[in-house]
């Protein structure tokens, strides 16, 4: 590190380990009363956000600032603890639902805080710590709630973002959209905006829409994510629009073809459903169009309608209320039956 370097600062996550106590204290704690497996056991990375947390994140701005280099405190990301469609209290690394404190005869459940109190709160300790030694903060927590309940829930918001091996790190994905969101708060705040270079993006995933094979006269439909990142206007409206025999919707409810969907902060994420009923003999085609400003996409949608005609019919009965026996009509094998979660 040398004079004139930006230094980026982030703690929170392990800093959380024994339930909001200090480490150092907790097995100084253990030491003295002679439990050597419970002082072995302690994980040292704990503190606490109002004392111990903010000592160790101002002592790393302290050096920077020392070595004439440029701090910028930035809140932790958020962890993908969904109550619902909202990430919850914990996930925005406030503890105060849920903490313990260290007291002359050990460890003890604090008592719930109101949310605003935030005495347990990592992220908002270190917007103070900020303040205090007048250096730049990015606030990525609410960055990433944001970007996080855009998703919907949390297993929409995992399966985009995150590694599959639980609620903490991030996949190539995840990654990439939340340093998007440091560099654009950044040169929102003038921090290096003249090395910042946010370009546009506006996709669809999947790509293109095969409905695959049915039969006539059956309807298909299929999920789609719509992203945006960078988009200029700061705040606008996406377009989708669907060509002849596809219909679109939101909630799978209401079906139209044509969509809008809002965005702000030159950010969308949207998932959105087309519908697809097979009314012709063979295969069908049509696109979906998404347009912003003057950015164009075109999504092909296809589909195969299978006809059944000129074959022997077969009708295979199962009553159910009693055991799995059947009466068949035509000529079929019919296969042992299972079932679950079914009831007269």
């Amino acid at each position: 590190m040398t004079a004139g370097d930006y230094v980026i600062v982030t703690f929170a996550h392990n800093d959380e380990k024994n339930s909001g106590m200090d480490g150092y204290a907790l097995k100084a704690y253990y030491e003295s009363i002679g439990d050597a497996t419970s002082a072995a056991a302690v994980d040292l990375r704990g503190t606490v956000p109002s004392t111990t947390y903010k000592e160790w994140l101002g002592k790393i701005v302290d050096e920077a600032k020392a070595l004439g280099a440029i701090p910028i405190i930035c809140s932790p990301v958020c962890r993908s603890y969904f109550t619902g469609s909202t990430i919850r209290r914990n996930g925005r690394h406030d503890l105060g639902d849920n903490y313990k404190v260290l007291t002359a005869s050990g460890p003890q459940n604090g008592t719930k805080l109101s949310e605003n109190d935030h005495t347990m709160d990592y992220a908002w300790h270190s917007q103070k710590l900020a303040e205090e030694k007048g250096v730049a903060f990015i606030d990525l927590t609410n960055a990433t709630k944001i970007l996080y309940e855009s998703y919907g829930n949390q297993s929409k918001c995992e399966a985009a973002l995150f590694d599959g091996q639980g609620s903490t790190h991030f996949n190539t994905t995840g990654a990439l959209l939340v340093a998007r969101e440091c560099a654009r708060l950044m040169k929102a705040q003038g921090i290096l905006s003249e090395n910042i270079t946010l370009p546009t993006d506006l996709s669809v995933s999947p790509a293109t829409g095969n409905f695959g094979e049915a039969y006539k006269d059956q309807t298909l439909t299929k999920e789609f994510t719509l992203n945006g990142f960078g988009l200029s206007p700061d705040e606008g409206t996406v377009t989708i629009t669907a060509s002849e025999g596809i219909q679109l919707s939101f909630d799978k409810s209401e079906w139209q073809q044509t969509l809008s969907a809002g965005y702000i902060a030159s950010t969308l994420i949207k998932t959105f459903y087309a519908q697809v009923v097979l009314q012709n003999d063979g295969k069908f085609e049509g696109k979906i169009t998404v347009k912003q400003g003057d950015k164009t996409l075109d999504v092909p949608v296809s589909a195969t309608a299978i006809v059944l005609e000129g074959g022997t019919e077969i009708k295979a009965y199962w009553r159910l209320e009693k055991d799995d026996g059947y009466n068949l009509e035509g000529p079929a094998t019919v296969i042992p039956e299972s079932w679950a979660n079914m009831y007269v």
